[in-house]
């Protein structure tokens, strides 16, 4: 497959990551480019006093076999680019993007022992099912929400001591 249609699809995945994402208006989503070295994209909640962020990889396939017996798409994610990407403060996450059926399923990273050499379908999100890909969505806030109250940021930021 030349490189051309492979970074094509890779395009047309990150988009329709977007489009799902950004689809009920909980989210903004925010492209970071083909600089940014383990993320693709960073997410933010659509709420003025609370907009916390999070990150997300995203692979992309149109295989003809894009599943695994256990319904696990086979978009695998690079072992140690995904070590360092959950590094980052932020929460992250990783997303398989079906751009035949227009399915997003989106997984967690947090855990450095963890490989994805496919993308759990632990949360769907796709054109067909609006209800469900609402409820999983708001899922994905919920969790969000609960790392970001979780370290409190609000009232670390609020005690820092800037040393500029």
């Amino acid at each position: 497959m030349p490189s051309s249609y492979c970074n094509q699809i890779g395009s047309i995945g990150e988009n329709l990551f977007a489009m799902r994402v950004m689809q009920f208006g909980l989210f903004d989503v925010y492209f970071l480019g083909d600089k940014a070295p383990y993320a693709d994209f960073l997410v933010e909640i659509v709420d003025e006093d609370h907009p916390y962020q999070c990150l997300v990889q995203v692979k992309s396939t149109s295989q003809n076999e894009r599943y695994n017996a256990r319904g696990n798409m086979k978009t695998p994610v690079d072992a140690q680019k995904l070590k360092k990407f959950i590094q980052r403060p932020l929460p992250t996450y990783v997303a398989g993007v079906d751009t035949v059926d227009d399915v997003v399923f989106i997984a967690p990273a947090f855990d450095m022992t963890k490989k994805y050499s496919t993308i759990p379908s632990i949360l769907r999100i796709d054109k067909d099912d609006k209800i469900q890909s609402e409820i999983n969505l708001n899922k994905l806030k919920n969790d969000i929400i609960l790392y970001w109250d979780g370290i409190d940021m609000q009232n670390y930021k609020l005690s820092y001591k800037s040393t500029l």
